[in-house]
């Protein structure tokens, strides 16, 4: 149900930005700083970030002088690195990479050389591929993990969370942006444990114009 909710929402967004003429399709890239927070009954571990890329295809629909709504594809990567010291030091770094649709709905503040803008709104996530690597004292394992919507699989391959971003368009097309995303739904999949992840970055992109417009 969740991988056809996706799928039409994907579909639907497809559709509109072919259907709108004013539409602006454009492609993006950047760095993010990611983290995860782990509830284990009243004990809370929050990791430390995570350095991942992003790129992506976006595209921007304008539905009134100042607002438009905006929509994007992009692969980025998320995960976390934490330490723990005590009688064995043991180091984690978990690698996760995700097929992600953000829907943001924007405010543009019009200038002489581009506009500022700023905006929100919800993201869906599609996992892809995990793995973790583990140190303790000399050991070190490395593991595939594992997306499914079983209570044995290590994670949920679905996500949802909140999406917002602020940043400046300038008039040749070019545009940077600063985002951050608060994961809302739990994809730990196994026992009572609850997992959302978190991330920052930069990104940095550009909108192709349509000369005949």
């Amino acid at each position: 149900m969740k991988r056809k909710l996706v799928l039409l929402c994907a579909m639907l967004f497809m559709t509109v930005t072919l259907l709108s003429q004013k539409t602006m399709i454009g492609i993006n890239a950047g760095i993010l700083f990611s983290m995860t927070k782990i509830s284990q009954g009243t004990r809370t571990i929050v990791s430390q970030n995570r350095t991942g890329f992003n790129a992506g295809i976006v595209a921007n629909i304008p539905v009134a002088e100042w607002f438009s709504f905006q929509a994007g594809l992009s692969f980025l990567q998320k995960g976390s690195n934490r330490t723990e010291m005590g009688v064995d030091v043991s180091t984690e770094w978990v690698s996760l990479n995700y097929l992600e649709l953000p829907l943001n709905f924007l405010y543009h503040t019009k200038g002489r050389y581009g506009s500022f803008e700023i905006g929100a709104g919800p993201s869906f996530s599609y996992g892809l591929s995990a793995k973790g690597k583990f140190f303790i004292n000399t050991i070190t394992s490395v593991e595939k993990l594992h997306f499914g919507s079983n209570a044995d699989d290590y994670l949920k391959r679905f996500e949802f969370g909140a999406n917002m971003l602020a940043g400046f368009q300038f008039t040749n097309g070019l545009f940077i942006n600063a985002v951050y995303n608060i994961g809302l739904s739990n994809v730990a999949g196994y026992s009572e444990d609850k997992w959302k992840n978190y991330y920052q970055g930069f990104r940095i992109g550009y909108f192709f114009k349509d000369k005949k417009k």
